[in-house]
């Protein structure tokens, strides 16, 4: 029997197999169950799960066959599967490949998966870690919750918490413009001297709170903090339960900074917080889901490919910037980005995809929720009085 030919398309992002749930309680559970389903159904190759058309082009989804929190365990076994997945976008035809979720951070910011494609030769095609479109999309998500709870930047105090490539340019592309009240740099001792250097480049009241591995927020934050911006490995840093009322939060972290399923259980009981994903962008048009993969059975696999089909794409407009970035880095001649991102590639994504019309989505968590159309919780609209510290 003569296989099926494989769907063309000019984009493609790369995406680790997803646990069910990201949260640091269920870890063990999660992984073991994911890794079982993965190998059932990938079965050691790379699978295109997804294809959306727009105007800017056609991009799929490729999943690799590693499970996303197994990333940092064997480099080699994430690089190869990595390459793979180039190798299975290029055969469809893709003229840039983005990494998404945590494979950059598991390949040294995607250098690893770079020099790997490079060594085996063949076609050339760009390769993006996207994390330029996520620190542009952050920004622009920050403005968007700014925006819709009625606020300022220069009124809030802000704790960024997490200074890694997405942590760091995010810090820059927000304060080279305006600066809060007061910031609070956020992460581990290791990461001392990357703090104070960042503080000497910031305007403004700066202050530098280190906090171990495995400890969320100290107490005394959670009553001086009216704005949380997070993008660190460090699961549930933040508490939602002690978030005082009035306060927003936007996470890029993996896992999440926050429980999910605390956060909406607090939205949809008092609303009288923000909470948004980061990494997101809303475009000037709109995406359709052209094919999915035909796979029925397991049926945890058919509703995983249900659930990553709302979280990248969970409104018509609007896709997660990490996928985004391999259609838009070729349509309007933006850098690669290989290797940490800097405040000039951030910065020129965030000109120019403001420009054609680019914004935040609408505020909203993921709530991993077995029926896939509540994986995706909208917050609710309105102005959000600051509160006082």
């Amino acid at each position: 029997m003569t296989a099926a030919p494989l769907p063309q398309i000019d984009a493609a992002s790369l995406v680790a197999f997803p646990a069910e749930r990201p949260s640091l309680q269920q870890h063990s559970r999660e992984v073991k169950s994911a890794r079982a389903l993965c190998a059932e159904t990938l079965a050691g190759e790379p699978l295109l799960t997804h294809i959306f058309d727009s105007p800017y082009g056609r991009v799929g989804t490729i999943l690799i066959p590693v499970v996303d929190m197994t990333l940092f365990e064997d480099r080699a076994t994430t690089v190869a599967a990595a390459v793979a997945g180039v190798n299975l976008a290029r055969r469809a035809g893709a003229r840039c490949v983005s990494f998404t979720g945590m494979i950059p951070a598991a390949t040294d910011f995607g250098r690893a998966i770079a020099d790997a494609v490079a060594a085996k030769g063949g076609p050339t095609l760009s390769l993006t870690t996207g994390h330029a479109a996520v620190v542009a999309a952050f920004a622009f998500n920050v403005a968007t919750v700014l925006e819709g709870a009625g606020r300022r930047y220069e009124d809030e105090i802000a704790a960024f918490v997490g200074v890694g490539s997405i942590g760091t340019g995010i810090v820059k592309l927000l304060n080279r413009v305006a600066a809060p009240r007061r910031i609070y740099l956020v992460d581990v001792p290791e990461k001392s001297a990357r703090l104070a250097d960042l503080k000497a480049e910031l305007p403004g009241e700066v202050k530098v709170v280190t906090i171990d591995r495995k400890s969320s927020l100290p107490e005394w934050m959670y009553d001086r903090c009216t704005l949380i911006l997070s993008a660190t490995s460090t699961p549930l840093v933040v508490d939602v339960d002690k978030l005082r009322s009035g306060t927003l939060m936007i996470d890029d972290s993996f896992p999440f900074g926050f429980d999910s399923e605390k956060a909406a259980a607090r939205v949809v009981r008092d609303s009288d917080i923000v909470l948004t994903i980061a990494g997101g962008l809303r475009g000037p048009n709109p995406f359709t889901l052209a094919e999915t993969t035909a796979m029925e059975e397991p049926a945890d696999f058919s509703l995983l490919v249900q659930r990553m089909t709302r979280i990248i794409n969970p409104w018509p407009d609007c896709m997660t910037g990490c996928v985004y970035s391999s259609l838009i880095t070729s349509r309007f001649d933006l850098p690669e980005t290989i290797g940490p991102v800097t405040y000039e590639e951030a910065s020129i994504y965030h000109r120019a995809l403001k420009g054609v019309g680019f914004s935040g989505m609408p505020p909203h968590i993921f709530t991993f929720d077995r029926g896939h159309e509540k994986a995706v919780l909208r917050m609710p609209e309105g102005p959000l009085a600051r509160p006082v510290p």
